[in-house]
């Protein structure tokens, strides 16, 4: 598929699915927010860090956040994220020792993950309102659809 073409069959699909994003968001922060104890002190990085990571494993690949497989995605992704936060030099060290090379463990099993969650929805054809079925469902005007590794990307 070619690119334009490409870039137009995304924003498409992703502009759909914002609806259920925005639903997603809402519900996730109103449990969060009647979850807060009263009269107690509440860390809220740990709090916001915690909401933030179940919207996203809702609103992006429709898991169910207290699942295990969610928590799993959760970690690695948390973790790829934290390759960001690291001093440059850090960064551009080469080696398997290295954050690199963590980075790259971590977006590899996250891509096994996320593939195997792509490909028991193709068999499926399961729809779960998120990001992940919009992009599966996604076809152009010739009826092409997106390959798993530009849904992966």
């Amino acid at each position: 598929m070619p690119r334009p073409n490409l870039v137009r069959l995304i924003a498409r699909s992703v502009n759909s699915a914002r609806a259920a994003a925005a639903t997603t968001m809402r519900d996730e922060a109103a449990r969060a927010v009647e979850a807060l104890p009263v009269e107690e002190t509440t860390d809220v990085y740990e709090w916001a860090r915690t909401l933030a990571m179940r919207i996203a494993m809702r609103a992006l690949f429709g898991f169910d956040p207290d699942s295990g497989h969610a928590a799993e995605i959760a970690a690695r992704f948390e973790s790829g994220l934290g390759f960001h936060a690291r001093e440059y030099p850090m960064q551009i060290l080469f080696g398997p020792g290295t954050p690199l090379a963590k980075l790259r463990r971590d977006r590899a099993a996250l891509e096994s993950l996320v593939g195997a969650e792509i490909a028991r929805r193709r068999r499926r054809g399961a729809d779960g309102g998120d990001i992940l079925s919009a992009l599966l469902a996604a076809t152009d005007g010739e009826g092409h659809s997106l390959s798993d590794r530009q849904v992966l990307d």
